[in-house]
């Protein structure tokens, strides 16, 4: 026998808002019908900033990466799978400090210095985790205050990123005095 709901539970509370996303022409961008407040934004903690800014994140490297090409669904996984990963939105995060406004970067380092989990995440530094997290706070704290303008200059610049990290890669990968 399931244990009963309490009507709390069931009904979301008057103070909610239900948000509503739209779909625009542009391929780039998806968007709430109606932004947040900044002010309701910046309240919220950076953890569930990031919860969204993440999703956001991986939808928006899912768009930008899809089109009429010859790479299979596996090979379009992989490389949004590597730009989605927490080192390098780490990375991302330490090079785009230097690039944005003193005002974006007070909320990156808020959200950076934030509260995290004790337990330490698998597969990175505890300063990875910090980081990745303050970006993808930043992604959640774009979409939902509606600057998608600032979010689509963002995924395009993490793109242009990922194709000059992959590009160096290769270089380096390439055996000395082998022709291409």
């Amino acid at each position: 026998m399931r244990p009963k709901m309490s009507p709390a539970i069931r009904e979301p509370p008057e103070s909610r808002k239900i948000h509503k996303i739209k779909m625009v022409s542009d391929k780039y961008k998806f968007l709430l019908e109606t932004p947040w407040q900044e002010a309701e934004v910046i309240k919220l903690p950076a953890r569930m900033l990031a919860y969204l800014g993440d999703s956001i994140f991986e939808v928006g490297m899912r768009i930008r990466n899809m089109g009429p090409t010859s790479e299979t669904a596996k090979m379009q996984h992989l490389t949004v799978s590597q730009m989605v990963c927490g080192s390098s939105q780490a990375d991302f995060f330490s090079k785009l400090i230097e690039k944005v406004s003193p005002y974006e970067v007070g909320l990156l380092k808020s959200w950076r210095n934030a509260k995290l989990p004790n337990r330490p995440h698998a597969g990175f530094s505890r300063v990875e985790y910090a980081r990745s997290t303050a970006f993808e706070a930043w992604v959640g704290y774009l979409f939902l205050t509606g600057r998608h303008e600032r979010l689509a200059e963002l995924f395009k610049w993490c793109m242009e990123e990922n194709n000059e990290r992959t590009l160096s890669r290769q270089e380096s990968s390439t055996p000395e005095g082998a022709s291409e």
